[in-house]
């Protein structure tokens, strides 16, 4: 993860680190693994790049509702963004979400 970001530090702020899409169907599970893997690696990150936003996502296939299981990490949070959609099936228009 550090040579990623050491790679990374110097390019165009207009990019960003995206962690994780979606998360997996294990760590759907144990949303506190999720967050100490955000730890981590949002701590690793800021070694080389300490103003470069950064964006998370809830798990449940980035839920909205499971935002609010997302612990706020302990370091640098200034350039810290959370990210989370929902699809829209058809062939109806509405989404209960």
């Amino acid at each position: 993860m550090i040579s990623w970001a050491n790679n990374n530090k110097d390019c165009d702020h207009k990019v960003a680190f995206d962690l994780i899409f979606e998360v997996t169907e294990a760590l759907n599970k144990e949303p506190e693994r999720l967050n100490r893997l955000y730890e981590l690696t949002v701590t690793a990150i800021r070694t080389t790049n300490l103003t470069r936003t950064i964006f998370i996502t809830p798990i449940l296939r980035s839920a909205p509702k499971q935002l609010k299981d997302l612990t706020i990490l302990s370091q640098r949070n200034d350039y810290l963004k959370a990210e989370w959609h929902f699809y829209v099936a058809g062939p109806g228009k509405t989404n209960e979400n």
